[in-house]
């Protein structure tokens, strides 16, 4: 196995699968909106195909740095729990989980723009 490129940040997968069960623990998600937020839809007995990997990759390291970032503009993970399900005028009328569900760049949008989630 080669070194990766000098400059590339790794994390061991062990270290990002715990960041990622705390997300989910913290979030109370439960198993749909889990694989929802991956990207990861039922097709038909088959969850994912290999096409899909890097996209769930790139959506569980926004989803781990996005937490932090909600919990500190929230104030605490209840609040971030309310916000995630609570329907917005702003999304016509979809929850926030919903919206991060099918569309992971309003993650990075909300992560480099520190918006105001309330």
């Amino acid at each position: 196995m080669s070194a990766p490129p000098p400059g590339v940040a790794t994390l061991d997968i062990e270290v990002v699968l715990d960041l990622w069960r705390t997300v989910a623990v913290d979030w109370e998600l439960d198993p749909s909106e889990a694989l929802a937020l991956l990207g990861w839809r039922d097709r038909g007995g088959a969850l994912f195909d290999h096409r899909d990997v890097r996209q769930a990759a790139y959506r569980l390291e926004l989803i781990i740095e996005f937490a932090p970032v909600a919990a500190d503009l929230l104030g605490s993970e209840r609040a971030v729990r309310i916000w995630l399900r609570r329907p917005s005028e702003a999304l016509s009328g979809a929850t926030p989980i919903q919206h991060m569900s099918v569309a992971p760049d309003w993650i990075r949008f909300l992560i480099d723009n520190q918006v105001p989630l309330a």
